[in-house]
């Protein structure tokens, strides 16, 4: 700990005031990185316009004064300004940081100029590890706060995917995954906790709603993560079979209401053919019951369609949609009309409605009706 501890006051040190100066004649650079701070902390100034297009060529001590720059003016950005300016902020400090790693040579004369006995390995790991270890310092001051941590879990997305003009080391590109993977296991343990509890006995409706609301409002806060979609569908059932089986359809629906968009975006990743393909049942089952207690027959198909499509193999999808397809052929053979409200054939969605699920109790008498009127439905 004491060789860490040196080796992050010796990063924190601008003794190469030279390059400085040459960087931002602007500034007086008489007290040093207290000077840096100051300029850093223009939102309009500072870091972005000294900034090279790419650090790789920069001198290793430029590189050093960027490093301290950015990691001053993303104190300040932090604290209050446009998501967009935090991202660019977050991702410019640790890019610059981990740029420092790499310069071994420079780290070596650092410490031997300053007659410290320090590792090259600890200088190492303090460069590469400063700017990840206070954006995510920041990202858990958020969690803790309650606020938005979208601008800061971006930045360490795209460093942890490497998504940039110059590649980061592993051990950067892990660090900057581990921040972000713990900010959202923060976000996801209370809500766990209340999702036990309430399972351990008869949860209200007020209970449920108030919880998938937290959830509705982790899911914004965390940049809209899976890990929150997830987490609804899956505790979703726990309750849902008890209204549903006790026929209390209202209060199910509104359960459901703060899961809407959380389970729209899940279902949009799974049709897009992402890895969120393991969570498709539990999540055309949420689909399901939306469907189920819509307001309006074309919200109900709507629905139905899309969680069959989210998993053809969920009984529950085929079920409910070949019920939807047989009212909808019976209405339009009721009417006298040649065409579905959809368009489709009176035949066409009994026939869909049998592949789908050849059980269906109410499919033989529509089939007679359909016969009555036009002749044997063929399969």
């Amino acid at each position: 700990m004491i060789a860490l501890v040196s080796a992050r006051a010796l990063l924190e040190r601008i003794d190469q005031e030279l390059a400085l100066r040459a960087a931002a004649p602007e500034v007086q650079w008489r007290a040093g990185a207290r000077e840096a701070f100051a300029f850093a902390a223009q939102p309009s100034r500072g870091a972005s316009a000294l900034r090279p297009p790419d650090l790789g060529p920069a001198p290793a001590p430029l590189v050093h004064a960027l490093a301290v720059i950015e990691s001053a003016r993303f104190g300040e950005i932090e604290r209050g300004t446009s998501d967009a300016a935090i991202t660019e902020s977050a991702t410019a400090a640790i890019r610059a940081w981990s740029e420092l790693a790499k310069r071994e040579a420079y780290l070596v004369e650092l410490a031997r100029g300053m007659g410290a006995s320090v590792t090259l390995p600890a200088m190492v790991d303090v460069a590469a590890r400063r700017g990840v270890d206070q954006v995510s310092s920041a990202l858990a001051a958020r969690v803790h706060d309650g606020r938005d941590l979208a601008p800061l879990l971006r930045a360490l997305s795209l460093v942890a995917s490497d998504a940039g003009p110059s590649v980061l080391p592993t051990p950067t590109r892990m660090l900057a995954d581990r921040g972000r993977v713990d900010a959202i296991e923060a976000l996801l343990a209370p809500l766990r906790s209340v999702f036990d509890d309430l399972g351990a006995r008869s949860a209200t409706e007020g209970e449920l709603v108030a919880i998938f609301t937290r959830v509705h409002e982790s899911w914004r806060r965390s940049d809209r993560d899976i890990e929150l979609e997830i987490l609804a569908v899956e505790r979703l059932p726990d309750f849902a079979w008890d209204f549903y089986r006790e026929k209390r359809f209202k209060e199910l629906a509104r359960v459901l209401v703060p899961l809407a968009e959380p389970v729209a975006s899940l279902s949009a990743r799974i049709e897009r053919g992402e890895s969120a393909i393991a969570w498709a049942a539990p999540c055309a089952q949420a689909v399901v019951f939306r469907a189920e207690l819509a307001d309006r027959f074309d919200q109900q198909i709507e629905l139905a369609e899309r969680a069959y499509a989210i998993c053809p193999s969920l009984r529950n999808a085929r079920v409910v949609l070949g019920d939807f397809l047989i009212t909808r052929a019976e209405r339009a053979l009721d009417r006298g009309a040649p065409e579905t409200s959809k368009g489709t054939l009176p035949g066409e969605d009994l026939s869909r409605a049998e592949a789908l699920y050849p059980e269906l109790r109410r499919l033989p008498a529509a089939k007679k009706k359909l016969a009555a009127k036009t002749g044997p439905v063929r399969t």
